[in-house]
């Protein structure tokens, strides 16, 4: 299981390959969004972020989104989080230059 933090607005993807890792755990509050996906949700993630159902807008609550990735796959999972950036990142001008960070 991997978080993954996307900031849109910033085009900002950090993914924390430790999912008990302090800084993850600070920062995820309840005021943000966030998305489980695992076998059970994938289909229906994908789908939501490929109809942008995840409005992005320069609003607190609406600029990120945390994901929890629950696939016992690193690899996988890692992958999902650069391709969930590429849909969040369609149609926003800062798609092509997104700043990836991996913490931990």
């Amino acid at each position: 299981m991997i978080k993954a933090y996307i900031n849109a607005i910033d085009a900002r993807l950090t993914i924390h390959n430790n999912p008990n890792c302090d800084s993850a755990q600070i920062r995820i509050n309840q005021d943000q969004r966030t998305v489980l996906i695992n076998t059970d949700s994938l289909s229906r993630e994908l789908r939501r972020f490929r109809k942008n159902d995840y409005r992005f807008v320069a609003e607190t609550g609406m600029n990120d989104i945390w994901l929890i990735l629950d696939f016992q796959d690193g690899e996988f999972e890692n992958a999902l989080a650069h391709y969930l950036k590429r849909l969040v990142g369609k149609g926003l001008e800062s798609a092509g230059s997104w700043d990836v960070q991996v913490h931990c």
